[in-house]
């Protein structure tokens, strides 16, 4: 039977942006420190080719690297599993109703200020700030601002037949410095919280 269910990690929004990023792709892999070693991974320098022909260090760049040893993982095919391990992996279509559910009642009561200290006990705001219409907007712009500069970049160099992959880079780390450092901000913010609650109960 056809099952209506999403993976327990809440999927990411998608929006659509202006008709120039509609060939445009992001994909992203994170790997932890418990995968296994003979899957991809990055590394913080990397080994360039310079123009003039020899290789040049790039600090900070990533490269991707394989080990040498090979490991494969049997994974059972989804008709072989067994119904209640998918029900303890999968989100049902309810559960995931419920879950944006919840999370729209966040929503209203950050962009509203309605709700209780009590009842703002129960619900995080971390991680929803996209999700307001303020916060949705700036992250549009933040988006498109920093696809428009790097597209930009390419019509210029287009023009002048350059391959210049460092103004590139350029182009983009204008605009997305601006939301490391705020992304930074409120981890520490965040650190700070923690560690002020940890205090509050070891005492």
């Amino acid at each position: 039977p056809h099952r209506h269910s999403w993976p327990k990690t809440l999927p990411p929004s998608h929006q659509s942006f202006s008709h120039r990023m509609s060939s445009m792709a992001v994909i992203e892999r994170t790997i932890s420190d418990s995968s296994p070693v003979s899957v991809m991974r990055w590394s913080d320098e990397s080994s360039t080719q310079g123009k003039g022909g020899g290789k040049r260090s790039t600090p900070g760049s990533k490269s991707i690297v394989f080990a040498d040893n090979v490991e494969v993982f049997d994974i059972p095919h989804l008709n072989d599993t067994p119904d209640e391990e998918i029900f303890a992996t999968w989100y049902s279509k309810e559960e995931y109703s419920a879950i944006k559910s919840n999370y729209q009642l966040t929503i209203y009561m950050m962009e509203s200020g309605d709700g209780s200290e009590e009842d703002m006990d129960n619900h995080t705001s971390r991680g929803l700030e996209y999700r307001t219409q303020e916060g949705a907007w700036a992250r549009y712009e933040n988006k498109r601002d920093a696809y428009d500069s790097v597209l930009d970049e390419q019509d210029r160099q287009w023009k002048l037949d350059a391959d210049d992959d460092e103004k590139l880079r350029e182009a983009y780390s204008a605009h997305s410095e601006k939301c490391l450092r705020k992304a930074q901000a409120l981890a520490l913010k965040d650190q700070q919280e923690a560690t002020r609650l940890h205090e509050e109960s070891s005492s």
